[in-house]
């Protein structure tokens, strides 16, 4: 990973802040960016547990799906 400093502070209306100067613009793109990454993590450990191998997770019955064949 690249060196990212961490953001200053946090505010919900960062995610949707128009008008920003380039330090609150980088502080978004910081959070956007760890938004998706915990997304992604979060989507492949569920997959990884409780369907690996499979072509699909059903995460409400926590079992994997052969759709695809």
């Amino acid at each position: 990973r690249k060196h990212e400093k961490p953001p200053i502070k946090h505010s919900g209306k960062a995610f949707f802040a128009k008008n920003v100067t380039k330090e609150e613009s980088d502080q978004i793109a910081y959070f956007r960016r760890k938004a998706v990454g915990d997304a992604m993590a979060h989507a492949w450990g569920g997959y990884e547990t409780y369907a690996w191998g499979m072509d699909e997770l059903l995460p409400k019955m926590r079992q994997g799906h052969n759709k695809w064949g």
